[in-house]
C-alpha cells in the first residue's frame, strides 16, 4: 500500500509519514503540487491515497485535487488542514467527510475525507474509513 502526501510544509509531510509507517504502510511526500501530479499521472494505480494540505497556498492555487480526480476519479483522498477556519467547517457534511467534491455528495459515494490537527488522534480512524476497512491488515 502507498500513501501521497502533498504539502508545502515538510514537518506535516515527515509527521504524517512517520504515522503512516507505524501502521506499515509505505509513504512518499511531495512539496510542490507539479512534482506530485507527475508522479500521480505516471502511474495513478501505485497510489492506494492521496493526502493533499487544502491549506497550502502552492496546492489550492495548482488545484491540485480537481486534477488529480481528472486522472482517475475515484481516487482516496484525505483532505488535510492543519486549521479548519469556519469557512471550510461549513462545507464539510459530517465529521470526517470532505464534501468538496461533488461526487462526494453521499456518503456511500464518497472519496474523499478530512483530517485536521492533531493528526494522530484521529489518523487511522480517517484512513480506515478512506480506504473502505479496518486497520487490520492494511499493510497487506
Amino acid at each position: 500500500m502507498n500513501f501521497m502526501i502533498v504539502s508545502d510544509d515538510v514537518s506535516t509531510c515527515l509527521y504524517l509519514e512517520i504515522l503512516a509507517h507505524q501502521d506499515g504502510v509505505t509513504a512518499r511526500y511531495f512539496t510542490e503540487p507539479s512534482v506530485a501530479l507527475h508522479a500521480y499521472q505516471s502511474n495513478p494505480e501505485h497510489w492506494s491515497l492521496v493526502i493533499v494540505d487544502m491549506l497550502s497556498p502552492l496546492i489550492t492555487e495548482f488545484s491540485l485535487v480537481d486534477k488529480i480526480k481528472a486522472v482517475k476519479s475515484d481516487t482516496r483522498l484525505v483532505i488535510l488542514a492543519t486549521h479548519a477556519p469556519e469557512a471550510i467547517k461549513k462545507v464539510f457534511k459530517c465529521e470526517s467527510l470532505c464534501g468538496l467534491c461533488h461526487d462526494c455528495n453521499e456518503i456511500s459515494n464518497c472519496h474523499c475525507f478530512f483530517l485536521h490537527k492533531p493528526f494522530y488522534r484521529d489518523f487511522d480512524r480517517v484512513i480506515e474509513m478512506a480506504l473502505g476497512k479496518g486497520m487490520v491488515g492494511l499493510a497487506a
